[in-house]
């Protein structure tokens, strides 16, 4: 009863342990999952969000309504005094009579609303900020992209480590039949202690190199949680024939390209905006003002409520156009024609690592189909190295070599599918974007 109950808890341990994890079971599963989850999505969300607040408010830069408030009240509790000629009041001619002019409290609002009629640099910044929403968008995916291309990484690695783990486990079982068999012969004295030692330091090797394999898998699925910002455990699933095709369609990619494109028009719509800067502003200019005098207090109703205002237009230009205007329109064309070369080269760069991707397709599809011909060699050799040993006409260092060579042609084998598939995967995430 109590073996049981322990058995029953192991289970639930064990049931509770794989609940937590998340299983995921292909690549495109599992950049859908980093999708969701990464920072990047949110990030990319709020740049777009702020490319759009860009581009509203270049849209109400072009009229550029303002209306200028100002309040004040002043208590004069000292008035400045004025000389006025005395003969004003009668006096002798050439003297002055000191008098004491204005009002103690004084109170003012004034509202100036206005509004630009003309103003072509404002109006340029309209296209630079819609191209600027379409770079940011570019530079989203790009970001997308970069971080597909590390899971695509990380996901093969734990792919490769996998399937190089299940083929030393298989050694392991040979590297154990093996030393079962030289023990014997030890045993009935056909063969020395030595003999043994090297069986079982085969056998130790092969064990090293799972131990090796389980830590760097370790490594992978903690790099993978942080590609994904989870903190939830990931568990890879493999299928055990992962398909290889033939030939694989590179249509391309051509986000960097797109990105130098729009950082180029980008540019040239801030060079228009810089030159337009320099042309005259026309505005419409206002002003609506209340004051209210008093020698009593502030706001006396007995006084007299004076009120002025005015409307018109104002003609802004700088003639000659300043330093700073003149300097950012020279940094501007220079930026412009930088970004021009840069998009010329990267036109070649983007076809030539198109043609690239391809041809490395293809190398490691022969370098599959090589090296599976060269495993059934290694394997011939060493079932026949084998049996020749067990019928002791071999000895046992030469058995062990060709065991060692069949692991080494296996694990190269491993590697190369893991390349084609790597590669197969790289070309689909460009053709996606």
């Amino acid at each position: 009863m109590k073996s049981f109950i322990r058995m029953l808890g192991l289970f639930i341990v064990l049931f509770d342990a794989n609940a937590q994890k998340k299983q995921i079971d292909n690549l495109p599963a599992l950049l859908q999952y980093a999708h969701q989850e990464s920072y990047i999505k949110n990030y990319n969300y709020k740049q777009a969000e702020l490319a759009k607040l860009t581009t509203k408010t270049a849209f109400g830069n072009v009229i550029n309504p303002r209306i200028p408030t100002t309040a004040s009240i002043i208590d004069n509790s000292k008035q400045p005094v004025s000389f006025i000629p005395a003969e004003i009041f009668g006096g002798p001619s050439g003297t002055f009579k000191e008098v004491t002019m204005g009002q103690q409290y004084i109170s003012n609002l004034s509202f100036s609303p206005q509004f630009d009629i003309v103003n072509l640099g404002n109006y340029a910044r309209i296209q630079s900020a819609l191209v600027n929403e379409k770079l940011v968008e570019i530079n989203g995916k790009l970001a997308e992209m970069a971080l597909y291309e590390q899971l695509n990484g990380v996901y093969h690695n734990i792919l490769g480590y996998n399937t190089q783990k299940e083929m030393l486990l298989k050694n392991q079982q040979i590297a154990d039949s093996i030393l079962q068999i030289v023990q014997q012969k030890n045993i009935l004295g056909i063969i020395r202690l030595q003999e043994v030692n090297d069986a079982l330091f085969n056998k130790i090797t092969i064990e090293d190199k799972i131990e090796q394999l389980d830590f760097q898998l370790k490594q992978q699925y903690t790099i993978l949680k942080m590609l994904c910002e989870t903190e939830e455990d990931i568990e890879l699933l493999f299928k055990d024939n992962m398909a290889i095709p033939e030939n694989v369609l590179v249509e391309g990619n051509d986000l960097e390209l797109k990105q130098l494109t729009y950082q180029r028009l980008f540019l040239e719509a801030e060079k228009k905006a810089a030159l337009w800067q320099q042309l005259p502003t026309l505005s419409f200019v206002s002003n609506l003002s209340w004051q209210n005098n008093s020698n009593n207090r502030f706001f006396d109703p007995n006084s007299n409520l004076i009120n002025s205002n005015y409307w018109g237009l104002r003609l802004n230009w700088d003639l000659p156009t300043n330093v700073n205007k003149l300097s950012a329109y020279k940094t501007a064309q220079i930026n412009s024609q930088l970004a021009e070369i840069n998009q010329k080269h990267n036109q070649l760069q983007n076809d030539s690592e198109n043609e690239q991707l391809f041809t490395e397709y293809q190398k490691t599809i022969r370098q599959f189909k090589n090296q599976q011909k060269l495993l059934a060699l290694k394997q011939e050799n060493f079932e026949k190295s084998r049996n020749q040993y067990n019928a002791n006409i071999l000895s046992l260092d030469k058995l062990l070599l060709a065991h060692n060579d069949l692991i080494l042609q296996e694990s190269t084998l491993l590697n190369a599918k893991n390349a084609v598939l790597f590669t197969k995967s790289k070309i689909e995430i460009n053709n996606s974007n």
